[in-house]
């Protein structure tokens, strides 16, 4: 009756909410005569003003797990510290490749420099992004591809991307990584960095519209049009 599911590596902010919980349920195993050496310093910390109860157990929970360090997020494929990974799928069922991550992110990367959305121009938040894109690794599985970018830009992207028809593509930051035991399962990874600054993705991208506008965009090797 078991059944085993093959996953990849958690993201640095998933194992923390799991951690989290682990901790909880052991400060609720804590003996009363244990607990009771530690009632004064409780006491002060909810006696100070401006105190916010759930603030201060949940720093206690961080201390007792001995994460008092700043949580620095990690790729997901590579392990590298301070960057995040995100998936690039379409919303058409049209497969991702490396070439369509490359061009896609540079666009949106010179489109969010140019100040064109609407909040950026009433002077609200600033979602300009750098196109540096690191690792590269597509899923044959699923069609998408997914790839590492700094937490900032990666951020400014998934918002910035939300109000943009580019092609049907979209993205999110994974949390965790699954892994397809299919045909293609062990086979060498085909990915690798992306071109740094304006990487090539051999292909023309229609912006009529502008933003939130539809004109698509097209890639070399079949891909998007």
């Amino acid at each position: 009756g078991f059944k085993f599911d093959l996953k990849g590596p958690p993201s640095t902010e998933a194992a923390l909410h799991a951690i989290a919980k682990t901790s909880a349920l052991a400060s609720q195993s804590i003996p009363e005569e244990t607990a009771q050496y530690f009632r004064e310093s409780a006491a002060d910390l909810l006696g100070e003003e401006g105190a916010d109860p759930v603030d201060i157990v949940s720093r206690c929970l961080a201390a007792i797990s001995r994460r008092s360090a700043e949580v620095q997020s990690r790729s997901l494929l590579t392990g590298e510290a301070g960057v995040v990974t995100i998936e690039m799928s379409n919303s058409r069922g049209r497969a991702v490749s490396p070439a369509d991550v490359m061009f896609t992110v540079s666009k949106l990367s010179r489109m969010s420099r140019r100040g064109g959305s609407d909040e950026d121009e009433e002077g609200g938040e600033n979602l300009e992004f750098d196109n540096d894109v690191g690792k590269i690794q597509s899923n044959v599985e699923t069609g998408s591809a997914m790839f590492d970018m700094s937490v900032e830009d990666a951020k400014n992207l998934v918002e910035f991307s939300k109000d943009i028809d580019a092609g049907g593509a979209t993205f999110k930051i994974l949390r965790e990584m699954g892994i397809e035991r299919g045909y293609n399962f062990g086979r060498p990874d085909r990915g690798g960095r992306g071109g740094g600054r304006g990487g090539r993705g051999g292909g023309r991208w229609s912006n009529r519209g502008g933003r939130g506008g539809g004109g698509g965009y097209r890639s070399g090797g079949g891909g998007y049009g």
